[in-house]
């Protein structure tokens, strides 16, 4: 398995990179840290779930969701962030988001969708 960490904060990308290798050391972990470095790695390699917060530099969140699923409708894309916004929350789904959590309480769901994935 291969998972995208796009997130501007190198601490969240660490503390996300932590959980998913007590889940298993097999998954492959590529990150960014702005929304263009994250299109390049979409764009190049062969991913199997995309963790992606909406404000970063450069391209933010839901434009790289948007470009991804123009073409790549069968990632499975989470939507991790502490935008607690009903509004960004609607558009990550309209823009085909799998799922979408808040940073500050559903880190124990975030390895859940991975554990899933898995089996």
């Amino acid at each position: 398995m291969r998972i995208l960490i796009a997130d501007d904060s190198e601490l969240i990308r660490k503390r996300i990179k932590e959980y998913i290798h007590n889940i298993s050391v097999n998954i492959l972990i590529d990150e960014a840290c702005d929304g263009e470095e994250a299109m390049e790695i979409i764009r190049n390699e062969k991913l199997d779930i995309i963790i992606l917060d909406i404000k970063m530099p450069k391209l933010n969140g839901l434009n790289v969701l948007k470009q991804t699923r123009k073409f790549n409708k069968e990632i499975e894309i989470c939507i991790f962030t502490n935008a607690n916004n009903i509004k960004y929350k609607e558009k990550s789904y309209q823009e085909g988001a799998n799922f979408y959590l808040n940073k500050s309480s559903e880190f124990n769901e975030l390895t859940a969708i991975i554990e899933n994935k898995l089996n």
